[in-house]
């Protein structure tokens, strides 16, 4: 990894990425905390990054490290897969649902199961964060009706609020929406009486931290 040509294939990915993500070298420097002269000597090919910072690069690029290693011409486009991209979610006191989508988002096929049906919701509040949830982050959900006590899920309740919460099953009949915050009581439905749908089942988060 010290022979020259690897250094400028590192030094044109490096550059690529920033120019795609459109941030500058001072940002990614302010943000990695990493020394401005010594990202400039990485841009300018001079000398190679150690194998920690290639992996903290590529987390805030969210490529694969290979992304920056190998040539790009080497590198095999993943193909992806369009998911609905639905209106805001709530993690908190809840959201009107809106079943219309208000834009798609590709994700790459490797991290979906062919043949499921998956959407995805704007997470809106903090009663989630203890699972590592936070506001705005853009969650992926199998669609499906059918959970397991404990599992992350999107119920709509009266056909207007939309939440995500921890699923519960109680020997009364009765489910309960739990949070992952202390601050927030848990939700009791009562599905005689109230209008209640498990949407789908939380599978993973785009964090809008990277």
């Amino acid at each position: 990894m010290s022979s020259l040509g690897n250094k400028d294939i590192m030094a044109g990915n490096i550059q690529r990425f920033l120019d795609i993500s459109g941030k500058t070298r001072t940002q990614i420097c302010k943000d990695l905390d990493i020394p401005y002269t010594t990202f400039v000597d990485w841009i300018k090919g001079n000398t190679y990054p150690r194998i920690d910072k290639i992996e903290q690069m590529a987390n805030y690029f969210g490529v694969e490290k290979a992304d920056l290693v190998e040539p790009k011409e080497a590198r095999i486009v993943p193909s992806s897969v369009n998911i609905p991209l639905y209106d805001h979610i709530s993690c908190g006191t809840g959201m009107f649902v809106d079943d219309r989508p208000e834009d798609y988002i590709a994700i790459p096929d490797k991290y979906l199961t062919p043949g499921v049906e998956y959407f995805a919701n704007t997470a809106h509040g903090d009663s989630m964060i203890n699972k590592g949830i936070k506001d705005g982050d853009v969650l992926v959900f199998e669609r499906t009706s059918v959970l397991e006590n404990g599992m992350i899920g999107s119920f709509c309740i009266d056909n207007e609020k939309a939440y995500c919460k921890i699923y519960r099953r109680l020997p009364n009949g009765m489910i309960m929406l739990e949070s992952a915050n202390d601050r927030y009581d848990p939700i009791m439905v009562d599905v005689t009486n109230e209008c209640f749908r498990i949407i789908g089942r939380y599978k993973f988060k785009f964090s809008i931290e990277q």
